[in-house]
């Protein structure tokens, strides 16, 4: 296993490459970085959240990828604090909705369209090694995340 540093769009980040594997997806994601424990008012936020990992996943790499082999999952998060009310920040809750995205990302079948995707129920089982970072704060055009599959 190696850790790897480097930077992408101008923010350096970190992510994980098994060895003897290689980076199947790697690419910054803007937008705000949405909570898992949202009140009924933002589900469709979440749920857009989750559609937009999705898709820019899936095109790229059009359901080509199986969900019987095993996967590192590297994120790169970058909050803005004046998004998120300037409160404290419990990573944990903004890691499940990005990983139903990249799952349903990676694994949902060619004809369907991940925007339109509503149940996030593929199975992420065999993402078997994942690197989480905390970026320093930025400011609320440049919140974002960057996701590394290999």
């Amino acid at each position: 296993m190696k850790l790897i540093s480097t930077q992408l769009n101008g923010i350096s980040f970190s992510y994980i490459v098994p060895d003897s594997k290689k980076i199947i997806f790697q690419k910054f994601i803007s937008g705000k970085i949405i909570n898992s424990v949202v009140d009924s008012n933002r589900k469709q936020e979440l749920l857009e959240w989750k559609q937009k990992i999705a898709k820019i996943i899936f095109i790229p790499l059009n359901g080509m990828f199986s969900s019987d082999k095993q996967y590192a999952i590297s994120l790169s998060l970058r909050f803005s604090s004046i998004l998120h009310g300037n409160a404290k920040l419990d990573v944990e809750n903004y890691i499940k909705p990005i990983i139903d995205g990249i799952a349903t990302g990676l694994f949902c079948p060619n004809n369907l369209d991940p925007s339109q995707i509503t149940k996030f129920n593929y199975d992420d089982s065999n993402f078997n090694k994942l690197f989480i970072e905390k970026l320093d704060d930025c400011n609320s055009v440049d919140e974002g995340l960057i996701i590394t599959i290999s």
